[in-house]
């Protein structure tokens, strides 16, 4: 039986303080979150955050399809 997956990370870029948390909410329920500087907007102007979005697809067992993504092998 063949199995199959898709794995992602949100990557923050690092320029700044990122903290990471995980929380039990109780009834079989967690929380995973992540709280970095404010950005602050003004009224009338715009303003942006950058970061990273990466996937794996794949099956380990499928030529090692599962770590093509760049920066797979960290």
């Amino acid at each position: 039986m063949l199995q199959q997956y898709f794995a992602t990370a949100w990557i923050p870029h690092n320029d700044g303080t990122n903290n990471f948390y995980t929380a039990n909410l109780g009834n079989g329920i967690a929380a995973i979150g992540y709280k970095s500087q404010p950005v602050l907007v003004q009224p009338g102007q715009t303003g942006a955050m950058n970061s990273t979005l990466v996937g794996w697809p794949g099956n380990p067992g499928q030529n090692g399809s599962c770590c093509s993504a760049p920066g797979s092998d960290r």
